[in-house]
């Protein structure tokens, strides 16, 4: 399904309408280490993280397999785009015909964007998105810093 855009816009779509139960049996059944780094299968993690109300679930399922494989893939820009869109969440706004959107940002294209948005305004998610951001923020710190700390010296002169 994650193989084309129009596949991720059904992935996304669906995502959003999914109650909490049935969100949690997707995420426990997704491959996040190869889907990290895959041009387009990226992108549903990412809108994922961004509209799981459990972050607790983000962190064990989703940031703890990317944790493991970041030394592995930290060049990749796929999985780069995974790891900043935790540190700086997508943000959304509303149309004026009603339509919920993802706001532009500086590591998304807007076409990606847009494949993301369909159905947002029918989402099941409660958290505030400022909440949820600065959980995925402190989500991510943590396993950053120390993979900085280890590597700073060998990325620099890369």
């Amino acid at each position: 399904m994650l193989a084309s855009k129009e596949g991720l816009k059904a992935a996304c779509a669906l995502f959003n309408v999914l109650d909490a139960k049935d969100r949690k049996a997707v995420i426990k059944s997704l491959p996040v280490s190869e889907m990290a780094v895959n041009k387009i299968a990226h992108l549903f993690l990412i809108h994922v993280a961004n509209n799981l109300d459990d972050t607790q679930l983000t962190k064990k399922k989703i940031m703890h397999d990317l944790g493991l494989k970041i030394d592995d893939f930290i060049e990749d820009g796929n999985f780069q785009n995974v790891l900043i869109s935790c540190l700086i969440p997508l943000q959304t706004e509303k149309k004026e015909n009603g339509i919920v959107v993802y706001k532009p940002n500086s590591y998304l294209t807007h076409d990606d964007l847009q494949s993301m948005s369909l159905f947002l305004e029918k989402t099941t998610s409660k958290k505030d998105r400022t909440v949820r951001g600065k959980e995925l923020f402190r989500i991510v710190q943590t396993p950053l810093s120390m993979f900085f700390e280890e590597k700073l010296k060998y990325q620099l002169l890369d």
